[in-house]
């Protein structure tokens, strides 16, 4: 009788510990990113989780009117931030990448394209919200002018 029940506490403890730790989460099942928008494609993802599993993407996605560079934050397998990085027809969006610090700030970078490449940077606040505004600057001065497709590497904080 005794080591029934402690099998069963043995049990317990070891569905409550990976629960707490995530483990039973890491399973959930794979998504789209555009899920339920049949009029868009999403390609050359970039990706980079932060410590505490908020997920944060980068990818282009091309429309009918042109492409643009969308940014968003997701936990627990839903959208909690997203935002239009660039956006247009006139030229073309490419090499972008993504890193995010511990405490949730993201940088993102991407090359605009039209007769050479210009380089930009962005940097979303761990706290962005809708009325946030995020600003791409040139990643390098005086004109951004592109000596490659621009990476970046997180290294804490």
């Amino acid at each position: 009788m005794f080591t029934r029940r402690s099998l069963r506490l043995v049990l317990v403890c070891v569905l409550t510990l990976s629960l707490l730790t995530g483990c039973v989460t890491t399973l959930a099942p794979v998504r789209p990113l555009l899920a339920g928008n049949s009029d868009s494609s999403a390609y050359n993802v970039a990706v980079a989780v932060q410590a505490n599993g908020i997920k944060h993407y980068a990818w282009n996605e091309c429309r009918v009117g042109g492409c643009r560079l969308v940014y968003q934050r997701i936990r627990f397998g839903a959208p909690i931030y997203q935002y239009i990085l660039a956006e247009g027809s006139s030229f073309d969006i490419r090499y972008h990448d993504l890193a995010v610090t511990a405490d949730g700030r993201a940088f993102v970078v991407h090359s605009l394209c039209n007769n050479g490449c210009v380089d930009y940077y962005s940097i979303v606040p761990a706290d962005a919200d809708d009325n946030t505004p995020i600003d791409s600057e040139p990643l390098a001065t005086p004109s951004g002018n592109s000596a490659g497709p621009p990476k970046l590497e997180a290294r804490d904080n």
